[in-house]
Parts: C-alpha cells; structure tokens; sequence
C-alpha cells in the first residue's frame, strides 16, 4: 500500500471519528436543550398549579371571612333586638314604680284614717272603733287630716302620672314590637341566605372554576381523560374539605327546637356577652323618671338587664321576675341558648314615706319587679294595673283595705310578641388534632400535560427521538421526548401537583389580647375575620393520603419531584 492510500484510509478514519463524535455532541447539545425545555415546562405547569390550589385556598378564606362579618352582623341584630325591648322594659319598669308606690300610699292613708286612728290611737272616749268625723277629730285630727289630703288630692295627681307613663309605654310598645320582628325576620332569612349564597358560589370555584383559570394559561393543560379523571376526584375532595370545616348542625338548625343544644348555646353566648351598652347589660334608673321615683321612695334602686335566656320562667310577685337574668348574672343565662328574649327590672330597698304625722314610721313596699318576655309561642310583660283593688277611705263601720300594696299589676300575654330563639349561623368545626391543622382544609391541584402537547406545540421545539442502524444490525436508540414515559394510571408527559391551606390568624395590631403582637396560640373560628391563604409543602400529610401513587412513579420520585419546586 503506497503511502497516498494509506493516508486516503486514515483520512476516512479521521472523518468516521469526526461524525461520531459530531454525533454525541449533537446528542449532548440536543439533550441539553431538553433538559432546558423540561424544566422550563416543569416550572411553567407548576406555577400554574400554584396560581390554581392558591386561587382556591384565597376563595376558601374569602368565604370563611364573609361568615365571620355575617356571624357578627347577627349578633348586632340580636343586641339591637335587646336594645329596643330594653326600652319597652324600662317605660313598663317605672309607670309600674311609680304606681304602686301610689298604692301603698292610698293603703296607709285608708289605714290611718279609717281603723288605725279609732284603735291604735283613741284610747279616750274613741273606742268605737268606727269612721265617724267626730272619731278622727277626737284622735288624730292633724294626722287624719293629711292622710285624707294624701289620699284625695295626692295620690290621684300621681296616678294620673303613672297611668300617662303606661300608657306611652303602651304606644312605645306598640310601635317598637314590629321592628324588633323585622330585625329578626331579617336576621332569620337574610343572613342565612346571603351565607348559602357564598357557600354556593365557593362550592362551584372548587370544583369548576378554577379550571377556567388554568386553561386561560395553557389550553394544553388537563386534555386527558385520565387527566380528567383525577382532577375532578381532587375538586370532589377539596369540595368536602371545604364544607367539613362548616359545622352542619349549626347550619341547619331550625327555629323552636333545642338541639343541637351545643350551637345555640355557643351564639346565645356571644350574644349575651357581646351586648354593648349599659343599658342593656346592666341599666341602672336615671334622669327624671328615677328623679320621680326617688321623691317618692327616697333610697330605691333599680336594676335591670336584658339579655337571651333559656326556658323562660318568671315570678309574678319576687323580686328576681325573672331568675335566669337577676339570680344568675352570667352563670346559667350566659350559657343559655338563647331561646327567650327577655328583660327585667328589679326594685329593691324601698320604702314609702308618708307624711311624719301619718302613722309615725314609713310604710315598706314589698320587694318586687318587672319584666318583658319574647318566645317562641308569644310573649307576655307585667305591667301596673290603673285599676285594681280600691276602696273608699271609710266604709261603713269596717275599715277596708284599700290597696293590694305593689301587688296592683296585670300579667298581659301577648301573641305578637315572638322571638323564635337562634337563627342559623356558621360556626367553624374545630379539630382538636394538630397533624389535622385543627381542621383547617388544605387544597390539591393536580395538573397534567401531556408529552404530544409538549414536543408538539409548535413552539418548544421539534422532539429529539432517533434510531441508528448499521449493517451488522447493530443500532443506537435515543428517545428524548420530554415525559413519554407513563405513570401508574397511565399520565404520561409532565405531571405536576400543588397544595394550599386556608388558616387562621389573628396578625399584629389587631385588637384582642396580646395587641399587637402575632397570636398563633386563638384557635380558628368564625367570628373574626383573619383567614388567609398560602402555599404549603406537598410532603406534609402526604404519607396518609391516597395521593401517593396516582400520578406516576413512586412515592419517592413524586416526592422527589415536587420537593424542588415548593
């Protein structure tokens, strides 16, 4: 072989080596320029995932707030409600005040002009015990004397005042009553509606809408049936997610009925210890009426409360009328549920003074009060009665009780006067476990490309996939499609998963305790509006659900996966 040929044979060799090598960097190059691809691919679908299980966690918290605002707007309805019969139990309160100590005085003036001045005081030449003029002359004239001007020109200028004041608690009555049923009427049905309004809207974003939002980003996305498949199981659950953090029974609960007894009390509650105002929570008599009454009976006091109780018992002749309100201030009631509407007002220490001749020491009333009852079935309120039990000063040669005391009044039951107790509210269904997130939900988004959509769409570039034979049938086969290999239900190309959780938190400079510090530590609930969304950490959680081996791979590779991009 001449030196030419020899170095034709070693030139083939050389241009041989040369394309071989031309091939592994064209392989090298290319598999590069995948690898670019596929991790732009993979960032781009799981940013989308992202966007989706945030948009759904945001929905979720925006739904759980709106509850809060609502739960609190009932609970102004129901402090208004109290507010306006506080009103109605006060005007009642003292025109019944005011009258019976009328009474007690027409009593003491009977008293002293008719028996007591023959026996207590006539010993001389007054035995006969009768209401003779000469008799009161006898025995007690200046003491008889302003005991008759007590009784006749006195006491009916008073019962005048207090029969005007029952009768404008009357018409106050009267016109308040209706608005109170229309506060609840709206608190019955508007509220609640507005809560399955939003309810209904949060549902349907679950488990449909975001949809929309991914398919906005890349149409490509979620083509499969299989795809499908999962996407809407994990809506399904994200769904019950949702909904499970509502509890039901306080949802549906139904007027006139005591269970769930739990939830009623938990509003009856908060209502009762979120009255504002003291003249609802505890109102104390003043201005003119109180200056009235104290002329009358000097050192009275008088109380009153209204608030949500139980079972409605009441006392015509105590001094507690109500015991659930007066005998237990925030110790039984506070805990009730809040099936009565009721108001009470209390009359202790009092006494009523005559004038120092009448009989010599003030005549006591006896320890009584008032009060306004709304419930399911009606109500009824105590009241003074203008006309009770009277008698002329002097009957014949008897004398005559003149007055019942302060027991002149009249139970006056009332149909229209109806509270049908708690509406239905939201209240959050806390979880007492912490690997449960205290039964804060979580969101799963799933999203699945497919390889055909990946190398095929016209823009991410022509898909590396070759085989090379030679005459010997030896061959080389590289396939570099992005995801042509399959999952466990057959997902294959790029398949990528996002979780989001709702949460609770109060943050720094909200009121409530530790004011301006971040309290972790306030359990969630649906009466203050601090929920929020965030992106969460696949792995956590992942071990003891089913989602595990649905999306290709293992358990490993999926967790190995997702790991780089949360």
């Amino acid at each position: 072989m001449s030196l030419r040929e020899l170095q034709r044979e070693e030139d083939g060799q050389a241009i041989a080596l040369a394309a071989v090598a031309m091939l592994g960097i064209a392989i090298g190059v290319l598999a590069t320029v995948q690898v670019g691809r596929a991790v732009h691919q993979r960032i781009h679908v799981q940013n989308i995932a992202d966007q989706a299980a945030y948009s759904v966690a945001a929905t979720e918290a925006r739904t759980y707030n709106f509850f809060a605002f609502s739960n609190r707007a009932q609970l102004t309805h129901y402090n208004a409600m109290m507010g306006l019969q506080a009103y109605v139990s006060y005007l009642y309160g003292m025109s019944y005040l005011i009258g019976s100590a009328t009474d007690a005085m027409w009593e003491a003036a009977s008293w002293v002009n008719g028996f007591a001045c023959c026996w207590l005081l006539g010993t001389r030449g007054c035995g006969c015990c009768s209401c003779g003029i000469g008799c009161i002359t006898h025995c007690a004239p200046t003491a008889c004397a302003r005991a008759r001007t007590l009784a006749l020109q006195v006491v009916p200028q008073l019962r005048e005042i207090a029969r005007n004041l029952l009768q404008t608690a009357q018409q106050f009555d009267q016109a308040v009553t209706p608005m109170r049923l229309a506060i609840e009427t709206g608190n019955r049905t508007a509220m609640p509606a507005a809560n399955e309004a939003m309810l209904a809207g949060a549902r349907s974003y679950i488990l449909r809408g975001w949809k929309e939002q991914v398919e906005a980003q890349d149409e490509k996305i979620g083509q499969t049936n299989a795809a499908r498949v999962v996407e809407t199981l994990l809506s399904r659950a994200n769904a019950l997610a949702f909904e499970a953090a509502i509890e039901p029974t306080a949802r549906a609960l139904p007027p006139n009925v005591l269970n769930p007894e739990e939830s009623r009390r938990l509003m009856g509650e908060l209502a009762n210890a979120t009255r504002h105002g003291e003249f609802v929570t505890e109102r104390k008599a003043e201005g003119s009426l109180f200056a009235a009454a104290q002329a009358l009976v000097p050192g009275i006091t008088i109380k009153g409360q209204s608030k949500l109780i139980r079972d409605g018992e009441i006392r015509e002749q105590a001094r507690h009328t109500v015991p659930e309100i007066t005998q237990n201030r925030f110790g039984r009631s506070i805990a009730s549920p809040g099936q009565y509407l009721a108001s009470e007002e209390e009359f202790s220490g009092q006494t009523v003074p005559l004038l120092a001749a009448a009989v010599g020491a003030p005549i006591p009333m006896e320890d009584n009060g008032t009060f306004v009852i709304a419930g399911p079935n009606g109500g009824s309120h105590k009241e003074w009665d203008p006309n009770g039990s009277y008698n002329t000063i002097c009957f014949g040669m008897l004398y005559r009780r003149g007055a019942r005391r302060d027991n002149n009044y009249r139970v006056v039951q009332d149909p229209n006067r109806r509270f049908s107790g708690i509406a239905p509210f939201m209240r959050f269904a806390a979880n007492p476990s912490p690997q449960l997130h205290f039964g804060q939900p979580s969101t799963w988004i799933f999203l699945n490309k497919e390889s055909a959509a990946i190398d095929r769409d016209g823009s991410s570039g022509p898909a590396l996939q070759f085989r090379l034979s030679t005459a010997q049938r030896q061959g080389i086969e590289f396939d570099g499609r992005i995801g042509a290999e399959s999952g466990l239900v057959g997902l294959n190309g790029m398949n990528v998963i996002s979780r989001a959780q709702t949460y609770y938190h109060r943050p720094p400079g909200s009121s409530g305790p530790g004011e301006g510090v971040s309290n972790w530590k306030e359990m969630p609930n649906f009466f203050n509006p601090f929920w929020r969304a965030k992106l969460a950490p696949v792995m956590v959680g992942l071990g003891n659900t089913p989602l595990g081996g649905l999306f290709g791979g293992t358990l490993g590779t999926l967790l190995g996966e997702n790991l780089l991009t949360h």
